[in-house]
C-alpha cells in the first residue's frame, strides 16, 4: 500500500503531538487518528508508526507502508466463538465486555456499537438479550466497563473492562459480577 505525502505529514504530526503521553493513551489516540485518516485501509496502515530518530524523505509523492512485524503476522487470532468459550462470561454485562475486547483487540475496531455487538452475538452463536442497546448502557453505567466513544451510540472498553477480560475471566467461582 502507498500513502501520500499529506498522509505521511499527518502521521508525523500525530506522532509529534502524542510523543510525551502515557503509552496506552498514546496508542489509543494514534489508533483513533489513523482510523479517521485512512478509514477503509486502517488495518493496513495501523502498524506504521514513525520511529524516533529516523529521517523521512518528503521529496517522493508516495511512501511504502512498513509491514507488520513477523510476530503480528504469525499471531493466531481465535474465532469469536472460541474466545467467548475460553473466557466463559456468566452475565450479559460480561458478555458485552468480552465481545468488545474481541472487537478492539482482534478486529482492531476503535469503537463499537449496538450493531457490532449484535453481530458478535450471532457469530459466537450466543442467545441475544432482549435489548442489546440497554445491555451496552448497563455495562457502561452500572459496572463502568465501557466508556462513550466519540460518536453517539459508540463505545470503547475502559481500563476496568480490559482488566476484567485479561485478568478475571474465566472466573474461578460461579458468582455474578
Amino acid at each position: 500500500m502507498k500513502i501520500t505525502k499529506e498522509q505521511l505529514k499527518k502521521i508525523n504530526e500525530i506522532n509529534e503531538a502524542v510523543k510525551d503521553l502515557d503509552p496506552i493513551l498514546k496508542e489509543r489516540i494514534i489508533d483513533y487518528e489513523l482510523y479517521e485518516l485512512f478509514k477503509d485501509d486502517y488495518l493496513k496502515i495501523a502498524p506504521f508508526i514513525k520511529k524516533e530518530g529516523t529521517q523521512t524523505d518528503l521529496s517522493n509523492k508516495t511512501y511504502d507502508v512498513i509491514e507488520p512485524t513477523p510476530i503480528e503476522k504469525n499471531k493466531s487470532i481465535p474465532s469469536l466463538k472460541d474466545f467467548f468459550n475460553e473466557k466463559k462470561p456468566i452475565s450479559a454485562i460480561e458478555t458485552v465486555v468480552v465481545f468488545g475486547f474481541y472487537l478492539e483487540h482482534f478486529e482492531k475496531k476503535v469503537e463499537f456499537g449496538e450493531k457490532d455487538i449484535s453481530n458478535a452475538y450471532f457469530e459466537a452463536r450466543v442467545r441475544k438479550p432482549k435489548a442489546i442497546g440497554q445491555a451496552l448502557r448497563d455495562t457502561k453505567n452500572i459496572k463502568g466497563y465501557l466508556v462513550e466513544g466519540r460518536k453517539r451510540g459508540k463505545f470503547r472498553l475502559s481500563n476496568e473492562g480490559e482488566n476484567l477480560v485479561i485478568h478475571d475471566l474465566p472466573r474461578k467461582f460461579k458468582t455474578k459480577p
